[in-house]
């Protein structure tokens, strides 16, 4: 089990995916002193299935996963591959429909692929404001029931 998903957790997310760089390397470094890294590893999960169930809500193709997975890696400008995209949409595939996919994964890939996936849930649903509050708050209370399993 992970150390307790907590507000702060949720504050770094936000920073993370606001681009407030500042903000989420005080964020970090508080975390490092807690050693909540594993809880915030689970928020960010647990945000991305949360985004990805709510921009597929009924359901999605292969094709789909690809097509999403090619537009995030191409807005990113990853030319270099840093988001591998097999990684990417296993990790889709795994939120919405089959938790197998995620088994296996390199934790690194695994890690970028969430974080690009993210931003790109946010970007698309121009989630600002209020709105990234809610889907925020919904991550941080899904992560916490998670973790209470």
């Amino acid at each position: 089990m992970t150390g307790p998903v907590g507000g702060e957790h949720a504050a770094a997310l936000r920073a993370f995916l606001t681009g407030d760089d500042t903000a989420f390397d005080l964020i970090g470094g508080l975390l490092d002193e807690d050693g909540s890294w594993s809880a915030y590893g689970l928020l960010q999960a647990t945000a991305l299935a949360v985004a990805a169930r709510r921009r597929f809500p009924h359901g999605f193709q292969n094709a789909d996963a690809i097509r999403f997975v090619g537009r995030t890696r191409a807005a990113l400008g990853d030319q270099a591959g840093q988001v591998d995209p097999g990684t990417a949409e296993r990790l889709l595939r795994a939120v919405l429909s089959d938790p197998a996919q995620a088994a296996g994964l390199d934790q690194d890939k695994a890690a970028l692929a969430t974080m690009a996936l993210l931003k790109a849930f946010v970007t698309e649903e121009s989630l600002t404001g209020a709105d990234l509050d809610a889907f925020l708050a919904e991550s941080l209370t899904q992560a916490q029931l998670t973790n209470l399993r």
